[in-house]
């Protein structure tokens, strides 16, 4: 049980380029300076030709994974008056830009549909880095650079239902 056949060719035959996150500019913060406010509901991963966009859904129940060409623009920041912009976390997140996925590792319970995309967590290891996406946050999706983040992750989840993992390897 594990993703599409679409989301793994990405992953198996593109480098991950950049992680981007949709969210405005308040210039009501820090002295009058411009701050960028991230949305944390939604995390865009830019391969070579395509976007997987991860989305928080249900309640920040779960992680929706689907291609998408282009970044959605979100026309909720017009009802407070702020523009819509896009931060760029790739050197926060990863060592560089350009990263071979080496395993995807899908983590899901009874109520997930991961051939759909619909998963409680995703983990992706490079040769230079590992990434963990977690959309059961207060806040939307937490983005973890250590595993033991993820141990912890599943261990608190496991009190909660029983959690299952598919991975996909690199041949």
């Amino acid at each position: 049980m594990g993703f599409s056949k679409d989301i793994l060719s990405v992953v198996d035959k593109e480098l991950l380029q950049n992680i981007y996150v949709p969210g405005f500019l308040d210039e009501d913060k820090h002295g009058g300076f411009m701050c960028f406010v991230p949305d944390p509901t939604t995390v865009y991963l830019e391969f070579e030709t395509v976007l997987l966009m991860l989305k928080s859904v249900e309640q920040y129940d779960k992680l929706a994974v689907n291609i998408t060409q282009d970044i959605e623009y979100d026309s909720s920041y017009e009802a407070i008056d702020a523009e819509f912009h896009i931060g760029m976390l790739t050197s926060i997140l990863l060592d560089a830009g350009g990263q071979r996925v080496d395993t995807l590792t899908t983590y899901f319970d009874s109520i997930c549909s991961p051939e759909q995309g619909i998963v409680r967590g995703m983990e992706l290891v490079f040769d230079y880095g590992y990434l963990f996406f977690d959309p059961l946050h207060t806040d939307g999706i937490r983005v973890y650079k250590c595993r033991e983040e993820r141990n912890a992750w599943i261990q608190w989840l496991g009190n909660i239902t029983e959690v299952q993992s598919s991975s996909w390897k690199r041949p």
